[in-house]
């Protein structure tokens, strides 16, 4: 599991370096150029969890149930229940995310 220094930095370097990685991903131009970016930048469980994520919202916006989600994907369904509440209440990135993908099938 991915985890955080217990050591806290000061708000206005989180929100620097927060703003500096959005804007690095915003500037990324092609699949492959982020390809070699998410390789790079998170470990093998990471990208996992967070393509698992994105699945997930997108499952979810085509109608199928929790277990239907759990069982394709092998995540709990209180993991989908998570997705769906950031789906349903602020989840703005996810709905951006998996409108982007559009017309997405490999599971559903």
């Amino acid at each position: 599991m991915p985890q955080v220094s217990k050591i806290p930095i000061k708000k206005d370097i989180e929100i620097k370096i927060r703003r500096a990685f959005s804007q690095s991903l915003a500037k990324i131009s092609s699949e492959s150029e982020m390809e070699k970016y998410i390789f790079d930048l998170f470990t093998p469980t990471e990208r996992v969890m967070l393509a698992k994520r994105l699945a997930i919202a997108a499952l979810l916006v085509k109608g199928l149930t929790y277990k239907e989600i759990s069982q394709k994907l092998r995540v709990s369904t209180s993991t989908v229940a998570r997705v769906n509440l950031w789906l349903k209440h602020s989840g703005k990135g996810y709905k951006t995310a998996v409108e982007k993908i559009g017309d997405w099938k490999p599971l559903a």
